[in-house]
């Protein structure tokens, strides 16, 4: 059985949701950020919000990896914003679909064990306290172990997870 959550429709947080939706790029800035150079994107994204997520990852990372890094701090202050407000019942339903990215964080932790990466954190979604815990797993001496706790902070199944 589906369990329903209702989303509150309070007009101050049904704003705040809206407007920061309009924030992320739609399907017609995406089909024009793609034309785009290496550097008229990132001058695009300074110049359309992103600004402040490009300043703080510029000098640290390069071609792809800074793109990502600049989409993945952007989302990650959208959320922290949104779930910091939420009311009890919103945060269910934001939580619920957080799920998406916490998949996403850890295929970024596979990704990162099999690259020999160094640092994970640049490549995660979400506040520092749910980052935390893929920093802590990417600490652990193999990839079996580190699945096997974030699965099991995350509610899912560890063997499924492993295989």
């Amino acid at each position: 059985m589906v369990k329903l959550v209702n989303l509150k429709k309070g007009a101050f947080e049904s704003a705040k949701i809206s407007s920061k939706r309009g924030k992320l790029l739609g399907d017609e800035k995406v089909n024009e950020f793609v034309k785009y150079s290496f550097n008229e994107g990132l001058k695009y994204l300074e110049e359309h919000g992103f600004r402040e997520s490009v300043d703080s990852s510029f000098l640290q990372f390069k071609g792809f990896y800074l793109i990502e890094r600049v989409f993945n701090t952007h989302t990650s202050r959208i959320y922290k914003k949104i779930f910091t407000s939420a009311s009890k019942e919103n945060k269910i339903l934001l939580n619920a679909y957080y799920l998406k990215y916490q998949i996403h964080n850890t295929m970024v932790l596979v990704r990162c064990y099999i690259s020999k990466e160094k640092d994970i954190e640049p490549y995660l979604i979400g506040d520092e306290r749910r980052k935390a815990k893929y920093t802590k797993a990417f600490e652990m001496p193999n990839l079996e172990d580190a699945l096997t706790y974030i699965s099991k902070k995350l509610g899912f199944n560890s063997k499924k997870a492993i295989e």
